[in-house]
């Protein structure tokens, strides 16, 4: 850096701010078609298709930040299905967000003591206090947690990019428009567009949830063919 301020020393200011300028513009014009993603509408096309198979009114548990924020943009920028309450589920550990839901959020039941703090309440408290409330969903939490208090109280049933969460000893009804409405949740979203993406992308991520979705399907597919004999 001493050369370098000693080679231009003697350049006016306005000259050296002016090469600034020309290498930052240089830059930006080299990497412009790299880094352009006016027309990635990928996480939009994917929150969207998340949304689509949700009843209305319903309450949808989110967590991973490509989600969260990519459900929450088609929300509050394109207008769409804002009649669906989205949480994530880790911010309920913070009281901030608490107050948030309180305000935005009425009808949500948040049990004393605060999310996963000593004290507070879980998973399956907080689907007990919910669930005669409004059908509730989760879309890349419910079943890829750490919190196992759900298990033998509730379980879920794919549908696309989304799964609805139940009693255990409930069915979805009827079961041929569930697998109708799980196939159709998977056809509205084409993985194939992202084949470029590389694995340290978020794209890749949506991916992963779609093929991990996918697999899920298969597996409560058999589960019903089984208890079905």
């Amino acid at each position: 850096f001493a050369e370098i301020y000693r080679r231009v020393a003697h350049v006016p200011k306005i000259g050296i701010w002016l090469l600034v300028c020309a290498c930052a513009g240089g830059l930006a014009g080299y990497r412009w078609k790299a880094q352009d993603q006016s027309g990635n509408h990928h996480f939009s096309n994917f929150a969207r298709a998340a949304l689509d198979p949700i009843a209305p009114g319903s309450l949808l548990i989110v967590s991973t930040d490509f989600a969260t924020n990519a459900l929450r943009y088609v929300q509050a920028v394109e207008g769409y299905r804002p009649d669906v309450m989205i949480l994530n589920q880790h911010l309920l550990a913070y009281p901030w967000h608490n107050r948030i839901v309180a305000k935005h959020f009425q009808r949500v039941v948040l049990p004393a003591g605060g999310f996963y703090n000593p004290g507070g309440y879980n998973m399956k408290q907080f689907l007990d206090a919910n669930r005669d409330r409004f059908r509730v969903y989760s879309c890349n939490g419910f079943t890829r947690t750490w919190d196992t208090s759900p298990e033998g109280a509730y379980h879920s049933f794919p549908i696309g990019f989304i799964e609805e969460i139940l009693p255990a000893d409930t069915l979805p009804t009827p079961l041929d428009r569930w697998i109708q409405s799980a196939e159709s949740g998977f056809m509205a979203f084409d993985p194939s567009t992202l084949r470029s993406f590389g694995p340290e992308s978020w794209e890749h991520s949506i991916v992963e949830l779609y093929w991990g979705m996918r697999g899920f399907f298969a597996g409560r597919l058999t589960y019903l063919a089984d208890r079905a004999g």
